[in-house]
């Protein structure tokens, strides 16, 4: 939960920031020749909340360096309390948001089911000849209904184009049917699809609470899609073209529709950026642009990753009580031996888990039987210090805290409360903490031992 909690907090961060930066590159340097690459920069962007390769990395380069993360994945009690209760928090919002879309979702089928497949006609025959040109080998039906305003392509699973009832001459049914079918090839749809879902994951996330991201991709989505049908047709008349499906949607509904003509201004902006003639940079300066974006996105989101593992850490040392405990009353505890042939009839059980043999710090968090031995699984040591600290509920109950050497001696210091103690390593081989509790109740330890 606390791990699931810290990927939603460290994506969240990265996203924003490195969405503010993309944000400023494409507003200071709106280059045409740019609308590719800042179009697939979004889409990394929208992928990077689905994958969460920030934090993947972060955990990545930690655990090269035999750190696992120092404490980053690992919690206190606290910050248990506190992230299940973020965790709730978050449960209620997702169910709360995923109520609201399945009334969308409601709306698309009913859309849906207001238009007919024109299977006939001169449309269908100009679409599947567009189809065929720009080599779809999919068929992607035509249907027809008063409902739609502006056309568009939808369904993901069985993508359609839906238009209304407005006559369009031969070469305009060309242009809107190659700028639909090339959001089908841009894979738009399936992007929109996990928008939606990211919109429930992340309700949370101004990006996606009030649908920035969404209108983003939405934008440079259209830009993508002029400029690929401005590649083959005349500007002037895809120009003309969306103005006509915009002033159609106005009077059909009393103001700008959506998809082709979303906004007033947005369908302005479109036209004025297709008919603008700005020149073409060089190949160098659009490279070197290039690198230079990718170089800041890489540092802002390391920058941000490193700043969150930094502050979670600082955060686990301030709430980690067996430390805090142990700083608070230092007392030297005597350290007691006992060979391995003692106590052999008592019950024996796994403590911890499995240990990854890379991780240098280990969360031991379980309950102790009474009478019983809880031990963890072996880790191999050759010299140095086994340090072993955790804090022991109830604090009553006295405990054997100590480790196991590779032949089975028992080294162990007695403590009712807490135990923060360095085992000396005098034998190479396969070590093992252990927890022996001679009371006739179950005691609990909460805590970690450094390899």
């Amino acid at each position: 939960m606390t791990k699931f909690i810290a990927v939603l907090f460290v994506t969240t961060v990265t996203g924003i920031l490195v969405d503010l930066l993309w944000s400023l590159f494409t507003r200071l340097f709106p280059w045409k020749d740019m609308t590719r690459y800042y179009y697939l920069c979004l889409k990394g962007i929208i992928l990077s909340f689905a994958v969460p390769v920030v934090f993947i990395g972060i955990v990545i380069s930690q655990r090269e360096e035999d750190l696992w993360l120092g404490t980053y994945l690992q919690s206190t009690r606290w910050i248990q309390s506190v992230s299940t209760g973020l965790f709730l928090i978050w449960m209620i919002g997702a169910v709360i948001q995923l109520l609201r879309k399945a009334g969308k979702w409601k709306d698309m089928i009913q859309f849906r089911r207001g238009h007919e497949e024109a299977m006939t006609g001169p449309e269908s025959e100009i679409l599947a000849e567009v189809r065929q040109k720009m080599g779809i080998l999919r068929k992607i039906p035509l249907y027809r209904g008063e409902i739609s305003l502006v056309p568009c392509v939808c369904g993901c699973i069985h993508p359609g184009i839906f238009m209304g009832m407005q006559e369009f001459g031969g070469e305009e049914l060309s242009m809107i049917f190659k700028h639909e079918l090339f959001h089908y090839l841009h894979r738009d749809l399936w992007y929109y699809a996990l928008l939606s879902v990211l919109e429930i994951v992340y309700w949370f996330c101004p990006l996606f609470s009030l649908n920035i991201l969404y209108n983003q991709y939405h934008r440079w989505s259209e830009y993508a899609c002029d400029d690929d049908v401005c590649l083959s047709e005349p500007g002037h008349a895809y120009s003309c073209c969306l103005l006509k499906v915009s002033l159609h949607a106005a009077d059909m509904a009393g103001e700008i529709g959506c998809g082709l003509a979303k906004k007033e201004n947005e369908v302005i902006r479109r036209v004025e950026r297709i008919r603008s003639k700005q020149k073409n940079h060089k190949k160098k300066w659009i490279v070197a642009w290039l690198t230079i974006m990718c170089l800041c996105f890489g540092s802002v989101a390391y920058g941000a990753g490193f700043g969150t593992t930094n502050g979670y850490e600082a955060l686990y040392e301030a709430t980690d009580v067996a430390n805090q405990v142990a700083g608070e009353n230092s007392q030297t505890l005597t350290e007691y031996e006992e060979a391995a042939d003692v106590n052999d009839d008592v019950t024996v059980i796994e403590i911890g888990g499995g240990v990854d043999a890379r991780a240098t710090v280990v969360d031991i968090e379980g309950t102790v039987p009474a009478k019983t031995q809880a031990q963890t699984s072996g880790f191999s040591k050759s010299s140095g210090t086994i340090v072993v600290s955790v804090a022991m509920t109830p604090s009553d109950k006295d405990m054997q805290v100590g480790i196991m050497e590779p032949d089975g001696v028992k080294r162990y210091v007695l403590s009712d409360n807490y135990v923060n103690h360095e085992f000396e390593v005098r034998k190479s081989g396969t070590h093992k903490v252990y927890f022996y509790n001679p009371n006739s109740v179950s005691v609990s330890v909460d805590g970690h031992y450094i390899k």
